[in-house]
């Protein structure tokens, strides 16, 4: 056995006992219960890194196809589907986030999974994804539909482009983040239209940002 930390082994240790139990890999929400960790990316990160260390493999896009690659599974196969290497992360996709108003989804995370190469993940991770709804943003090319990239993190640098809760923590956003003096506050980027104009500032404790965007995604 390779050398992994504390809680990637409980991981391990869980997967290979739901695999025995049920014939195929647990949800990551479980796994999330399981170990108890907070947040389902920060599962996903570890899971990407146990893949990187060749100790399991996992089908690309597909739920519940995590697969330890000697044979401690009952199955005894490794799935061969899936091809990852250093230069490629799966990133699981959360659900919505609005470039305007609406809420952030933040519950999908069995339902799929994006392979993307690297470099369109910048930082230290974990990582997450939200297709785009809304207008708020079009100034610096966000538009309805896109795929953000983003690293969940709870700062953010004055100018950089977050993901953030507002309205007591009950909807999500996407806009840039602004820091002065007299507090932070998030703007938006659509200059043709007036109801936009109003900075939105942090006003409860449930407000606070929930990443920073680091790449975009788009389909024509």
């Amino acid at each position: 056995m390779k050398d992994v930390t504390q809680k990637r082994q409980e991981i391990l240790d869980f997967i290979l006992s739901q695999q025995q139990l049920n014939g195929y890999a647990p949800s990551v929400r479980e796994i999330a219960s399981a170990v108890q960790l907070a947040s389902p990316a920060s599962v996903q990160y570890h899971i990407n890194e146990l893949i990187r260390a060749g100790l399991i493999t996992r089908a690309a896009a597909k739920p519940r196809t995590l697969r330890f690659t000697d044979d401690r599974s009952n199955s005894g196969h490794r799935d061969r589907t899936a091809n990852h290497t250093d230069q490629t992360i799966e990133v699981p996709l959360l659900g919505d986030v609005a470039a305007g108003f609406g809420t952030l989804a933040e519950d999908r995370l069995d339902q799929e999974t994006i392979t993307l190469p690297t470099r369109l993940a910048t930082g230290r991770g974990p990582f997450f994804m939200l297709t785009v709804r809304g207008d708020s943003m079009i100034d610096v090319g966000i538009f309805e539909g896109d795929l953000l990239v983003v690293e969940e993190r709870n700062t953010a640098v004055d100018g950089e482009i977050v993901v953030a809760r507002i309205n007591d923590g009950t909807e999500g956003t996407v806009k840039v983040y602004r820091s002065t003096p007299e507090g932070p506050y998030l703007e938006a980027r659509n200059s043709g239209n007036p109801r936009y104009a109003e900075p939105i500032r942090f006003e409860s404790t449930n407000d606070a940002i929930v990443g920073r965007v680091v790449s975009l995604l788009r389909s024509y």
